[in-house]
């Protein structure tokens, strides 16, 4: 064990600067940067750019991270006048996209007005800001879900209105119940539904926690304060802004932008590379934008790896005019072996081995358990719903086996 440990420091620290220096695989493909030239190109250059994409894409299979930004194609052919067989499936995605977002903005209009007729601070996070005051059309981009950031202490009291007004949790084991509010420096946001196909995250955190980053410390019950950055940054330079007239906060311009470099940096299976098209609008939006306040933020949320290479990548691109002087302060940034294997191990796209089962004992032992072990399989089985935790075995076996790559 010792020795395969060595091995593995030896080969990442070989591959620090290898990977300092070439974009994730968490990064647009060649194929998809086809459709982001579609979307992001001169419009001169539109025409040439929309052919080579069809001619290379079959439309009924295209895959969820396309299928999300068929909304802007739509938007964009259009105002070029570019019309096509198409057409009528884009404009019809495009409705749909139009027609949810509005009642997931009505929502959390709604939600924003009991917050502030009971003092409680806001900021909304993501998609609803960057439909209504970057790129001003509902139906622009898809919202998987809506995105609203309070003070901890204020979690109980939104969190209990929530589910007295229709809201269910998605994820019950990391909701604070009354004062409880132990899981806040493990948890950055609790997930919840409602009928319709709506979904909410109420967040007291604006990043989330490395839980990959930090399986030995979560499985040993250690302490995760030092995981969180401070929000103290975010709520200091938030601007006003409105959802539907009710008056909010959103992240500044800078901040903004570091944040949606770094979650679209993540690894997810379903790709969704839309961070690209919502950075490159988001600065197409803010001419005046404080490049030196962006590495300021991006050294606040300890993001500095992330928003250095994300913007080298759109410079090399072609798809944003970014300040050399700001990607050379960036890349100078002191990076260290440790940091670097975390934002490998970020951006990887495949699973980690282990999961979500860290995460899921640190809860368990830390939060739920009272000192027994006798009830951890119960809490597994209902954290992966299942009927009984009887099925936890064959459920691990299963999963495990899949991610260690043996089909049987």
């Amino acid at each position: 064990m010792f020795v395969l440990c060595a091995k593995r420091l030896l080969v990442e620290k070989m591959t620090m600067r290898k990977d300092m220096n070439s974009f994730p695989e968490s990064f647009p493909s060649p194929d998809e940067e086809l459709l982001l030239r579609v979307l992001l190109s001169p419009d001169e250059e539109l025409a040439e750019h929309y052919a080579a994409w069809k001619s290379t894409t079959v439309f009924d299979a295209v895959p969820y991270a396309v299928l999300g930004l068929m909304p802007l194609l739509y938007i964009r052919l259009s105002k070029h006048g570019i019309v096509d067989e198409l057409t009528p499936r884009l404009h019809g995605i495009y409705k749909y996209a139009w027609t949810k977002n509005q009642l997931l903005i009505a929502e959390v209009r709604t939600l924003l007005e009991v917050l502030n007729a009971t003092g409680v601070s806001s900021v909304v996070l993501k998609g609803v800001p960057l439909l209504l005051t970057v790129y001003k059309d509902v139906g622009a981009r898809f919202l998987g879900d809506v995105d609203v950031l309070i003070h901890g202490h204020d979690a109980p009291t939104v969190l209990r209105y929530l589910t007295e007004t229709g809201w269910t949790y998605k994820d019950p084991a990391i909701v604070p119940e009354g004062t409880r509010f132990g899981l806040d420096t493990v948890i950055h946001a609790t997930p919840l539904t409602k009928p319709g196909g709506l979904e909410l995250e109420v967040h007291w955190h604006v990043y989330h926690v490395e839980t990959k980053s930090h399986a030995l410390r979560l499985l040993t019950l250690g302490s995760m304060s030092h995981a969180q950055p401070d929000d103290a940054y975010h709520w200091e330079h938030a601007v006003l802004t409105t959802v539907r007239d009710v008056p909010t906060r959103m992240l500044s311009p800078e901040d903004f932008l570091v944040h949606i470099i770094s979650h679209g940096a993540d690894g997810n299976s379903m790709r969704p590379f839309r961070w690209v098209v919502d950075a490159v609008w988001l600065i197409r939006a803010h001419a005046t934008l404080d490049w030196q306040e962006v590495v300021r933020a991006a050294e606040v949320a300890d993001r500095s790896i992330d928003v250095s290479i994300g913007l080298r990548y759109l410079a090399e691109r072609g798809f944003a005019n970014i300040p050399e002087t700001v990607i050379r302060e960036l890349a100078e940034h002191p990076v260290s072996a440790l940091d670097a294997r975390r934002y490998r191990r970020r951006t990887t796209v495949s699973k980690s081995l282990l999961g979500n089962f860290p995460l899921l004992w640190y809860r368990y032992f830390k939060f739920e358990s009272n000192g027994t072990v006798y009830g951890f399989p119960s809490f597994l089985a209902r954290q992966w719903g299942l009927k009984s935790a009887l099925e936890v075995p064959g459920y691990v076996t299963k999963k495990y086996t899949q991610r260690l790559g043996v089909h049987k």
